[in-house]
């Protein structure tokens, strides 16, 4: 059965930027689990004290690991927990560039209202995750 008969251009676009940036993601996800489990690399809370951490909410988790909050985990990307965090927070924003693509194809398809919408979704995403709102 063929699906691509079933989807246009723009479908097919979007699917493929999510599909390219999530298997990043997991390989990004294994290869940080294999270097914090090795200890290969340095990590902020070893594996050993992270079980220890694990009933901790995760504001007392990033305390005891020495995080501020935010996007403070960006400045220990050289440590091997922070490289699996990252790949989760890869994971968690694929869709803000899959969408953003999408905005242009629907601008340059002369579809102003779809490509409205998504990049009010991009906006909002953008927003959600800088944390701007937050007090």
């Amino acid at each position: 059965m063929d699906l691509h008969k079933y989807t246009d251009g723009p479908a097919r676009s979007y699917a493929a930027i999510l599909r390219t940036l999530s298997s990043l993601g997991l390989v990004l996800l294994v290869a940080g689990f294999i270097l914090y489990g090795s200890g290969i690399l340095p990590s902020s809370v070893s594996p050993k004290e992270a079980t220890g951490l694990w009933h901790h909410s995760a504001a007392e988790y990033a305390e005891a690991a020495g995080l501020s909050g935010g996007w403070s985990w960006i400045r220990n990307l050289g440590q091997s927990d922070m490289i699996s965090f990252a790949s989760l927070a890869l994971l968690a924003g694929v869709s803000i560039p899959a969408l953003a693509a999408l905005t242009i194809i629907m601008f340059r398809r002369k579809d102003p209202i779809y490509g409205a919408i998504a990049l009010l979704q991009v906006l909002v995403l953008l927003i959600a995750a800088s944390g701007f709102l937050t007090a």
